[in-house]
């Protein structure tokens, strides 16, 4: 049975978060997308976290390679991709905070060089 994972990273205004990366599993009904209502309530993140959160997934460009889009409605479907061991489908995401707090400290001013 072909299994559905989530490879992902939180976006929350701290340094360095885009490389802190996490994996779930997505209960689905079709394997070859997955919709957002399905991810959310997979996520144990979003579970566990308050927040407003909006995912961002990774997604194929034929100038740039790939490119992050936001998936906004709940019955939009995800595309994966068949995993290199082949046993299982992935896809990468960012999961982004856009309550009104997280917007306030990607704002802050730059630092001042001296």
């Amino acid at each position: 049975m072909t299994r559905v994972w989530c490879v992902y990273s939180v976006l929350d205004g701290r340094p360095g978060a885009a490389e802190d990366q996490n994996a779930f599993e997505v209960a689905c009904d079709d394997v070859d997308a997955p919709t957002l209502r399905e991810i959310d309530a997979s996520c144990p993140f979003v579970k566990a976290h308050a927040g407003d959160w909006r995912w961002r997934v990774q997604t194929d460009d034929a100038v740039f390679g790939h490119c992050w889009r936001d998936v906004a409605r709940d019955s939009e479907p995800v595309a994966t991709t068949p995993a290199p061991e082949g046993d299982a489908m992935t896809f990468r995401a960012r999961l982004l905070d856009v309550s009104p707090a997280a917007i306030a400290r990607r704002r802050r001013p730059p630092p001042k060089l001296r």
